[in-house]
């Protein structure tokens, strides 16, 4: 998905701006950085359930992460890797927002990115790296 997909598939959910911010890879997307398979949304208790009611899969990983998915949505409301541990609140707070959608910052993708160590994770963390160089 290029950011225009991601941007039009968030929206559509109708979600209360106040209750989740897009995280994952999508940020990059809106930065322009690459292109995603799939969005992730951070979320509060209270919207991870109304999600669950509207009939969204519950998801459990081997590590006992819980999730909903539905179509290229994934939704959490834990996005804690090793000691990166934010909240949804603090995310808000420096969210960038596309379209009345709040993104993590890229600095916020870049902590997670790096604590999750992955190759793939790393790459995207030099990727983004070149970008603030570039941008601030």
């Amino acid at each position: 998905m290029n950011s225009t997909e991601v941007l039009v598939n968030v929206q559509q959910l109708g979600l209360p701006a106040d209750s989740y911010v897009v995280f994952g890879s999508a940020p990059m997307v809106m930065a322009g950085l690459r292109e995603t398979d799939d969005i992730d949304l951070f979320v509060t208790e209270p919207l991870f359930e109304q999600l669950a009611g509207r009939g969204w899969e519950h998801v459990s990983t081997a590590d006992g992460t819980e999730s909903l998915r539905r179509g290229v949505f994934e939704a959490f409301t834990s996005w804690q890797f090793g000691t990166y541990a934010p909240q949804v609140a603090e995310l808000l707070g420096r969210a960038d927002p596309f379209g009345g959608v709040p993104f993590a910052s890229l600095r916020d993708v870049k902590k997670w990115k790096t604590a999750r160590g992955r190759e793939k994770d790393l790459r995207d963390c030099a990727l983004i790296d070149t970008h603030l160089s570039n941008t601030t």
